[in-house]
């Protein structure tokens, strides 16, 4: 099935690509695909009025930048 094969090519291309691409760009963060901010986390951040009804996101990457304890995860759901 191709939904088979756009899973694996995303998996490949995260850890051939993505990964060091990041550690390139800063060396003191750590990149992992299927993993994403927390939601209390989030929640913390109050970065949205609402708390989101579902949560969900992947390629987390946590470190520093400078003085800056930072943790990402670029793709998450939002819905109220």
């Amino acid at each position: 099935m191709i939904a088979n094969y756009v899973v694996a090519f995303n998996t490949s291309f995260k850890r051939i690509v993505v990964e060091p691409i990041i550690t390139f760009i800063n060396p003191d963060l750590s990149y992992n695909p299927e993993g994403f901010v927390n939601q209390d986390t989030f929640n913390f951040s109050r970065m949205f009025l609402h708390y989101p009804n579902r949560y969900d996101g992947e390629d987390f990457v946590v470190g520093n930048i400078g003085n800056a304890n930072v943790k990402m995860s670029p793709k998450w759901k939002h819905c109220m």
